[in-house]
């Protein structure tokens, strides 16, 4: 495959989802490692659940659990209120062009007609 440039005009709320929870999916795996580790090598890591407080490793491996899951819920919430003013970017910006591999979904006749 090579390396295409296509440009985005518009974007479904489904596709918009997806990236949102994504993104933060990988950014919350990526935190909850570090602090599993600063956990393991002493740091001071705090978790405060239901009242309860825990530290240390505990806190470490409950953050590693945690983390993705509020991540979850608050890529879930930021793709809601962020659909429009994305849509209305991409329409004053007249698009967004990116540049990568891409596998387009429908028949020739839709891309020949500019419809995707």
């Amino acid at each position: 495959m090579t390396v295409n440039e296509i440009q985005i005009r518009r974007v479904k709320f489904g596709s918009f989802y997806r990236f949102c929870v994504l993104s933060a999916l990988s950014l919350s795996v990526f935190i909850a490692f570090i602090v599993l580790i600063l956990s393991l090598l002493g740091g001071n890591v705090t978790v405060n659940l239901n009242g309860n407080t825990y530290t240390g490793i505990t806190a470490g491996l409950m953050g590693l659990f945690l983390c993705p899951i509020i991540f979850f819920l608050m890529g879930s919430f930021f793709s809601l209120l962020l659909y429009f003013p994305v849509r209305l970017g991409l329409i004053v910006i007249k698009g967004l062009r990116i540049s990568g591999e891409f596998e387009l979904d429908g028949s020739n006749d839709d891309v020949e007609a500019g419809k995707v």
